[in-house]
């Protein structure tokens, strides 16, 4: 047991040690402003909206693995809720589930918020998602996915606004190490392209910026049945590049590229009740920005709190279907970060599969 989990983290460590490792020798970078506001929406918010959304293709290849989320790959060999349980549920167990191909789609939505003065912003972003993969052995599962972002604030600061819109390609795979513990690895590319504008002594100004970045996550996932209860934990690493053009708005303003990555650390875990064929379920996430850059702003007085934690608390209900449709899951889920001093971040999701 104790070699096998050795073998989980190293799997885990693999994908990431290429970002860790750039990183090792780099110090948060701080961008400074000053205290005007005649100045592009993104100048002030990047680095904090790529806090609150960086990741969120990596996060939907997490939900399709999540033990949580996927009963029907970690069933429980021997467990007393086997005979409650809908049929295919105990197959891979048996060694009976045969290789085939599953296709999922998400969406969610979170509305985001900035509230600090120099930075303010009100915002949503919209997300899309769609993927499918192949269960090449009894354990070993690969996949692409493509994912649709759309992000739209209103900055107060400078009454303006700032609209994203990009896509990321990320494929994926994931390995089975026994009957409850499992690792998936996502690494993609993404594509950016941003509108801003604002007002600048009653006229409107506007400008285009764009950006792209590599995406890369690990995760190592661990489940247990409790007779109807459903315990599940998870660990991951994140590294995320966003890397931003120069750009010249319609003033005549030059506004200089950036590149801002950040490292990220999660750890939580989930427990559910089975209800057939519904599986309610809480779920808790601590999240540490590893690395990341800072933003300070010129002049003095108060300034971002450019913290460090967060703690996503998550409600969920899953449907999972049986004899004709077996292969189909659904999951629709709530979530809200705390800890994040000026930030707040609320969202909602829901994700469906059907394997065949």
């Amino acid at each position: 047991m104790f070699k096998k989990s050795i073998f989980s983290f190293a799997v885990l460590a693999i994908p990431m040690a290429f970002p860790v490792v750039s990183l090792a020798s780099h110090h948060d970078l701080i961008h400074e402003e000053d205290t005007s506001n005649d100045v592009a929406s993104t100048e002030r918010t990047a680095i904090s909206v790529q806090r609150v959304t960086a990741g969120a293709a990596g996060q939907l290849i997490n939900m399709r693995f999540n033990p949580l989320f996927n009963l029907k790959d970690f069933p429980s060999p021997g467990s007393s809720s086997a005979a409650i349980l809908p049929q295919g549920f105990i197959s891979l167990a048996a060694g009976e589930q045969t290789m085939g191909v599953s296709t999922w789609a998400n969406l969610g939505y979170n509305k985001i918020e900035d509230d600090f003065v120099l930075t303010a912003y009100d915002g949503s972003s919209t997300t899309g998602a769609i993927g499918a993969d192949y269960q090449l052995n009894s354990k070993l599962t690969a996949g692409i996915s493509l994912n649709f972002s759309d992000t739209d604030i209103d900055t107060v600061f400078n009454s303006g606004n700032s609209q994203t819109d990009g896509f990321t390609f990320m494929p994926y795979a994931n390995f089975k190490v026994n009957d409850w513990l499992s690792v998936d690895v996502s690494a993609g590319h993404a594509w950016n392209e941003t509108k801003n504008r604002r007002i600048e002594f009653g006229s409107l100004v506007t400008g285009s910026q764009d950006s792209d970045g590599w995406i890369v996550a690990g995760n190592l996932n661990a489940q247990k049945w409790f007779n109807q209860m459903f315990a599940s934990a998870r660990a991951g690493l994140m590294y995320n590049q966003d890397e931003r053009s120069s750009f010249t708005e319609s003033n005549g303003t030059v506004n200089l590229g950036q590149t801002n990555e950040l490292v990220q650390a999660n750890i939580g875990g989930s427990i559910g009740y089975w209800a057939a064929p519904f599986m309610p379920s809480l779920s808790l996430t601590y999240t540490n920005d590893l690395d990341r850059e800072d933003q300070f702003i010129l002049g003095g007085g108060a300034q971002p709190a450019n913290d460090n934690d967060g703690l996503t608390v998550g409600l969920g209900c899953s449907f999972y279907g049986s004899e004709k449709i077996q292969g189909l899951s659904m999951t629709l889920s709530l979530t809200s970060e705390l800890l994040r001093e000026d930030l707040t971040n609320n969202g909602i999701s829901f994700n469906m599969r059907y394997g065949f």
